[in-house]
């Protein structure tokens, strides 16, 4: 269906694609995923206009997202689990870690490994240091499992909060790889070619700001999508 899409997306939709079991796509998932856009965003006083950024862009998204085995995680939910200066989720990193490196680390044990990480993400190398952690990983452990792709825990949130000080901005879209924000989707309406470069401006603008410095060389792939 969603490979059919044709601009137009109404809540019967939303339940069908939503409530079909595909991989991580279950009834759960939807009540998590529904729940959270009452209480998180505007999206069904909205929802009736017709050209919504909600509607049409980032509800298909996120399920794109679930059809493809990502679990939808809410925020609010888990906001206690959220490492202030890097975004990962220490718990989902934690439990990733261990499985992709047949250990048991300890809650202490994750902390550890992402406070190295944020001193890796603290330099002004543009996030080469953390880029070699990925590949290589860190302290002797993994980050990501390249030879067994599906050993990797797969997520995605919405409106994620990234804070220093007095700055911030919440991208739209953020999926997960065992806990870490790699990247992020910010949506616009359709078509709407100035809101997509003025979004990419902003984003350029931030990027400068040192106070990001870490989510920026955090931040693997960028994605602006207006339809």
């Amino acid at each position: 269906m969603l490979g059919a899409y044709n601009g137009e997306f109404s809540l019967h939709d939303f339940l069908a694609v939503f409530c079909v079991p595909a991989g991580a796509t279950t009834l759960s998932g939807f009540v998590d995923m529904t729940l959270d856009l009452i209480s998180n965003s505007t999206y069904f006083n909205t929802y009736m206009k017709r050209f919504s950024e909600d509607s049409r862009v980032k509800i298909p998204s996120l399920l794109y997202f679930t059809r493809l085995g990502y679990e939808y995680l809410s925020v609010k939910e888990h906001k206690d689990e959220i490492h202030q200066d890097t975004n990962i989720f220490i718990e989902q990193f934690q439990k990733s870690i261990s499985r992709i490196n047949d250990t048991e680390l300890t809650r202490e044990d994750a902390e550890r490994i992402i406070r190295d990480i944020h001193i890796k993400l603290s330099g002004d190398d543009l996030g080469r240091a953390f880029y070699g952690c990925l590949l290589d990983g860190i302290n002797g452990y993994k980050l990501i499992d390249f030879e067994n792709i599906e050993n990797n825990l797969f997520q995605v949130v919405t409106e994620l909060t990234y804070k220093k000080e007095e700055d911030e901005f919440r991208p739209d879209i953020i999926p997960l790889l065992n806990g870490m924000p790699l990247s992020f989707v910010e949506v616009k309406i359709p078509n709407n070619r100035e809101g997509i470069q003025a979004e990419r401006d902003r984003i350029h603008a931030r990027f400068r700001n040192k106070n990001f410095r870490a989510f920026a060389n955090l931040t693997q792939i960028l994605v602006f999508s207006n339809n």
